[in-house]
């Protein structure tokens, strides 16, 4: 049996397209049935059976007659499936043995069921099952070897999965899954020949070679995965996966500059490829090389008049995050002209005018971007933040519900609106929408009723819901996120703590993988998630034992993202500005801080962090021009503002600080506890210069 699908979870059992077109007849002929069989006792006449759908090719004369009941139970069993109904697929696929009990394409579709529902012991029974009705049957084999590499039994994995590869030689799956035993079993070499075997069966040259890129890079051999990624654009020029993989690949090794000549290399090879241009524009703002991405951005926006709207769009972005107000304004007035109304470049206009201090005219570029414009949400997002940022809650909720009711599908948008209304306390209002949202979202409801019961005080009952959802079949790592939060708002650190440490421990879990295949996600894309997601954790983990005042502790799990990704730099920085809240090892925090610029050189947070370690070291005018380009980027962050009044002080400028502190006064009146401590401040601050609060 050949499948026509990369080895990733199904949202069914894995019926090859003539198995599926047949259960479609058979679905659509049930009524004929008994009429056709002579009720439940007779057979389908001049069918074949549900094992020879599987490879209708294999010898054995003719085919042997299906039980109609068999085929009846097998086309419910597979719909159940496509809806979601995993227990009635277990009940029809059960029945349907029952009728046709030599079948082994049923029992190996009964095994994968049972393994979606987590019980591994009946998976494994139905595989050895479907193996010995029928021992040339290769998807029995490759059940059976999936399963036994999900038990972490390689050497058994090896044996079914090699099995079935003799079988089938172009059964891809089984070539995929051997792969990944030959890869755990600390195999490479062998690995790499089961991928070269995946790559003649699956007929992708692009997607082999990026599994093989992808694990070139994780054994350790960087250069040859770098060759491997190149490879796929002498497959597919255009490939977006094979970009991103070069530019994070380079940037793991830190050697940004030799991406760069490797994407020029590409750009000059596939000069009408827009994607490498743009990774070029950001491997130039990473290294500080601002003039070279305008340069990149402005000459195909000069050169190309009918596409000057569409390239006016990052240049433009570009030149606002630099600050370069008065070159912005022009670049999105001749893009406007363009494209009359184009509302990403409309949403810039008004990023420009919120940067000016006209946020009136910003609000009412943003208001103007019509709903069916694709950035219609990036418009929403920026007024509903700017409305919160200046306290006007109500206003900001209205906006939200106007564009909920001209969508009432959107559940994010309900979400968004319950969040604002707890925040502001107004929790009757926030519990009635929560109601409305169970009718959409169930599972979303459940959660912002946790959200809720906690803003009332009830920190007990949030909790209680959201182990419950943990404790279930399918829980999210945004669940396991949302409980730490949660219990830290309550004061329960520690408990935080644990449950961050719980999520950990099944994300790094032997059985991770296989449940995000099983999941969707694809085999290509599973390492980087489960890297991604233990990112988060061990950055939250790090967080909340600074909370706790546990430096050492918050440093050692922060430094854990370092041995995944050595340039993160949320990582980097938040190690940084721990060390100079500790007061220690100044030096060493500015050149981690330094480190998160170069990969986000724009970044507010990241230019607070270096102007407050220059600060501590008593090096008060270098701290003064970074602090002034975070204000810059965040005019309503009390905290930055604050410690732009510190800079100003410690520089000799008394007037200017007091204004800063002025400022931050002005923003905390909006802001949450941070917030609330400048406030408590800067008072004191303002009258010691000489000043008036």
């Amino acid at each position: 049996m050949t499948e026509n699908a990369l080895p990733q979870a199904r949202p069914r059992p894995p019926l090859p397209p003539r198995v599926a077109s047949r259960c479609a007849v058979v679905a659509l002929a049930l009524v004929g049935l008994v009429v056709v069989g002579g009720g439940c006792g007779g057979t389908l006449r001049g069918a074949p059976s549900v094992a020879s759908w599987a490879d209708p090719e294999r010898p054995g004369g003719v085919a042997p007659e299906v039980p109609p009941r068999a085929a009846y139970h097998f086309a419910y069993a597979h719909m159940a499936w496509n809806a979601g109904q995993r227990k009635v697929a277990e009940d029809h696929l059960r029945k349907a043995l029952l009728h046709d009990p030599d079948s082994a394409f049923l029992a190996m579709d009964l095994g994968r069921v049972y393994d979606a529902l987590g019980d591994p012991q009946a998976a494994h029974g139905m595989a050895r099952r479907a193996t010995a009705l029928d021992p040339e049957f290769a998807g029995g084999w490759r059940l059976l070897g999936e399963l036994e590499l999900g038990e972490g039994r390689l050497p058994e994995a090896e044996v079914a999965l090699r099995r079935a590869t003799d079988l089938e030689p172009l059964e891809e799956t089984a070539h995929f899954y051997l792969f990944r035993t030959l890869a755990k079993a600390g195999r490479p070499d062998d690995a790499l020949a089961a991928l070269d075997d995946y790559r003649r069966s699956a007929g992708r040259e692009d997607r082999a070679l990026l599994l093989r890129a992808e694990f070139l890079d994780e054994i350790g051999r960087p250069d040859d995965a770098l060759a491997a990624f190149r490879g796929i654009f002498e497959v597919d020029p255009y490939s977006r996966a094979g970009l991103a993989g070069i530019v994070e690949l380079y940037r793991k090794l830190g050697r940004p500059a030799d991406a760069i000549v490797d994407l020029e290399r590409l750009a000059a090879a596939v000069p009408d490829n827009p994607s490498v241009r743009l990774e070029l524009v950001g491997l130039y703002n990473g290294l500080g090389r601002h003039e070279d991405a305008v340069r990149l951005l402005r000459g195909v926006y000069e050169e190309d008049p009918s596409g000057r709207a569409e390239y006016a769009i990052p240049l433009a972005r570009l030149l606002i995050q630099l600050l370069r107000l008065d070159e912005a304004a022009e670049v999105l007035r001749g893009g406007l002209e363009a494209a009359p109304g184009e509302g990403e470049l409309t949403v810039l206009r008004g990023e420009l005018l919120r940067l000016r201090g006209e946020e009136e005219a910003a609000l009412a570029e943003w208001s103007a971007v019509p709903a069916s414009s694709r950035a219609a949400q990036e418009a929403l997002y920026r007024a509903v933040l700017l409305r919160r940022a200046r306290g006007e809650v109500e206003e900001a909720e209205r906006l939200l519900a106007e564009a909920w009711r001209a969508d009432p599908a959107d559940s994010g948008l309900l979400r968004w609106r319950i969040s604002l209304l707890r925040e502001a306390g107004r929790h009757a209002e926030a519990g009635a929408l929560v109601e409305e949202l169970r009718a959409l979202d169930p599972d979303a409801a459940e959660v912002e009723e946790a959200w809720l019961r906690g803003a009332r005080g009830d920190v007990a009952g949030g909790v209680e819901i959201l182990e419950r959802r943990i404790a279930a079949d399918g829980a999210t790592l945004s669940d396991s996120l949302a409980l730490a939060e949660l219990l830290r708002d309550g004061g329960r650190i520690g408990e935080a703590i644990e449950a961050l440490l719980r999520a950990l421990r099944r994300v790094e879990g032997p059985d991770e993988e296989k449940r995000r295949i099983e999941a969707g996600i694809s085999p290509e894309e599973v390492r980087g998630s489960i890297d991604a997601d233990r990112v988060t954790l061990l950055v939250q983990i790090g967080f909340l034992h600074g909370v706790e005042g546990r430096v050492d502790e918050s440093i050692a799990w922060t430094r854990k993202v370092l041995e995944i990704d050595p340039a993160d730099p949320t990582a980097l920085n938040n190690i940084g500005y721990t060390l100079v809240e500790a007061g220690r090892d100044l030096e060493e925090a500015e050149r981690m801080i330094l480190k998160a610029l170069e990969v986000e050189p724009l970044n507010a947070s990241y230019l607070d962090s270096l102007g407050w370690a220059r600060y501590r070291q008593g090096r008060f005018a270098d701290a003064v021009g970074p602090l002034e380009q975070a204000a810059l980027r965040e005019p309503r962050e009390a905290v930055i503002l604050e410690h732009l009044g510190d800079a100003y002080l410690g520089a000799g400028r008394a007037g200017d600080a007091i204004d800063a502190w002025r400022r931050a006064l002005r923003a905390a009146d909006t802001g949450g506890p941070e917030a609330r401590d400048v406030a408590a401040r800067v008072p004191g601050k303002i009258r010691a210069a000489g000043g008036d609060p």
